[in-house]
């Protein structure tokens, strides 16, 4: 009896629905700002639902010491992992200081998943910007859109 039990296990591994379903999280662009001398870091997410084939953009946020701290809290939001492969555009706010740059610049270098190839642009508020694109359309889209004028 135990031997068919062990034999039927791995079977029932396969059958358990291990499939992921759920909300998928495209990031397209990154914003940073400075928050009450904290980093704050803004996501342009695309959030596709496997199961209904949906699309939606959303403006993701935290706040914290550094990138990854805002990364952390950014992550508590979303209901499955996020990709940074597709990140396109990096916006830095003007209330940014010369450390939190510095420490953005590392992130970005360091962490495999984003492409050197990402444009910077500077404005006056990467959260502002991220919004109004998102409500429009992605902010790396828009930026493919100006460089071609």
């Amino acid at each position: 009896v135990m031997k068919k039990i062990l034999l039927i296990f791995p079977l029932l591994l396969l059958l358990c629905g291990c499939k992921q379903t759920g909300a998928e999280y495209i990031i397209s662009s990154m914003g940073f700002d400075n928050k009450d001398g904290l980093l704050n870091t803004c996501f342009e997410a695309i959030i596709i639902n496997s199961e209904t084939e949906d699309k939606e953009t959303k403006v993701l946020e935290g706040s914290g010491k550094n990138v990854e701290e805002g990364i952390a809290k950014i992550k508590k939001q979303c209901t499955q992992d996020f990709l940074l492969s597709h990140c396109g555009v990096l916006v830095i706010g003007e209330s940014v200081n010369g450390n939190q740059i510095k420490d953005i610049y590392e992130f970005c270098f360091n962490e495999r998943d984003i492409t050197l190839s990402a444009r910077v642009v500077k404005t006056e508020n990467a959260k502002k910007l991220l919004q109004k694109k998102a409500d429009m359309m992605s902010a790396f889209f828009a930026y493919l859109v100006l460089k071609a004028f």
